[in-house]
């Protein structure tokens, strides 16, 4: 799938929101289930309805499908949904984000108490490595409301092939903000990926930035690259953006983790995750209390 995509395209992509049905209609369902009552796995009731997606199609894709397979597994074991789109919808990996759109708007519509609680968007050339790891483990904790968005970086910045969105109309407006700025700002150099560079652009941003928050990249987007895996034995995934050969890797990694799953499984409880994340979330909630008290403590502008 190429990578570039004419402004004028993408305003016709906007136009087909209308037809978010018939789009959701195309889409794989990886899940036995319907949305919001999963029947597999451990019930949500207690828990947060997450779900997962993403999108498959074109060449490679008997591969991706391998690969989501592998996440159907996962899926079922924790209990999240999984929606796939199944054909292009728009150039490039604009239909990402215009499938993105429409499943949380589709999961808006729905009752609160029916409705998805956070979406896990995850590229299908990514593959589950450590299936005991329950990924809502990664979500904020409460005190973190007004946190929608978890994402990874790397060198180049924002990677999108995997991240956390809340089920939230802040989630709508950053997604429909992403779309429109090739059509609203042409002349922003979106580079070589220029959905993922958009996206990173509007999570700049004022409104959008303070609720935001970039993990350690590892979690859940540890990436093969220079031949190497990055992460280490017990994490989620490894994901292989931009790799050189990615489906000689890709199928290798699948063929070891069915012929050897115990590999790079180990049980959740065996990871560094828990300490990790409770340090992370801890340190974050300590910034924040020192930003806020500075700020309370700053004295007042002086008058004119």
């Amino acid at each position: 799938m190429t990578l570039l995509a004419r402004s004028s395209s993408i305003g016709q992509g906007l136009g087909m929101m209308r037809h978010a049905d018939e789009h959701l209609q195309h889409s794989l369902e990886l899940s036995d289930s319907p949305p919001a009552k999963i029947e597999s796995g451990p019930r949500l009731s207690t828990k947060t309805r997450l779900g997962k997606v993403s999108m498959s199609y074109g060449e490679g894709d008997a591969l991706y499908q391998r690969a989501l397979a592998n996440h159907d597994s996962h899926n079922r074991r924790h209990g999240y949904t999984m929606t796939v789109l199944g054909r292009q919808i728009q150039e490039g990996y604009w239909s990402k984000l215009l499938y993105l759109q429409s499943v949380l708007v589709q999961e808006l519509a729905k009752p609160a108490e029916e409705r998805l609680e956070w979406i896990m968007w995850v590229d299908a050339d990514s593959v589950i490595l450590n299936p005991t790891v329950d990924v809502r483990v990664f979500l904020p904790p409460l005190e973190f409301g007004d946190v929608h968005f978890l994402g990874t970086t790397d060198d180049l910045g924002l990677n999108s092939g995997i991240f956390f969105t809340r089920v939230h109309q802040w989630s709508v407006k950053m997604v429909s903000a992403t779309i429109a700025v090739p059509i609203c700002e042409p002349d922003l150099d979106l580079e070589h990926s220029p959905d993922q560079r958009a996206m990173e652009i509007v999570l700049n941003r004022t409104g959008f930035e303070e609720h935001t928050v970039y993990p350690p990249r590892t979690w859940f987007n540890a990436y093969y690259h220079d031949d190497a895996f990055q992460g280490k034995r017990g994490d989620l995934l490894v994901h292989f953006p931009a790799v050189p050969e990615r489906n000689r890797h890709m199928e290798e990694w699948l063929n070891m983790v069915d012929q050897h799953p115990k590999k790079w499984a180990i049980p959740y409880e065996e990871t560094t995750y828990e300490q990790d994340i409770d340090r992370f979330w801890n340190d974050l909630s300590l910034r924040r209390a020192a930003k806020s008290s500075a700020e309370q403590s700053e004295p007042p502008p002086s008058p004119r």
